[in-house]
């Protein structure tokens, strides 16, 4: 390891060291913060939910009334033929 004798170069390196040291014990911290970390899972988890959400409701928006109305026609039929088959 070369230590510099320059009285500024001693300083912007201690400064560099501390700036370094701060990262390394603010990544400790969070790594070892494990419900802050569960909490963010969580919140990742219900944002990922309710964008698939939202996208699932705009694809049903876009479905035309008629087309819902004629495969809700289709199953009552579908059902009514069973039933009448086993009568």
């Amino acid at each position: 390891m070369n230590i510099p004798s320059d009285p500024e170069a001693l300083r912007c390196d201690r400064d560099l060291t501390r700036e370094e040291l701060g990262r390394t014990v603010q990544a400790l911290s969070d790594k070892l913060d494990v419900p802050g970390r569960t909490r963010e899972r969580l919140h990742r988890g219900a944002r990922s939910a309710q964008d698939n959400a939202d996208r699932a409701a705009q694809v049903v928006k876009q479905i035309p009334l008629p087309a819902i109305g004629v495969t809700a026609a289709g199953a009552v039929a579908a059902i009514w033929l069973v039933r009448r088959k086993r009568s």
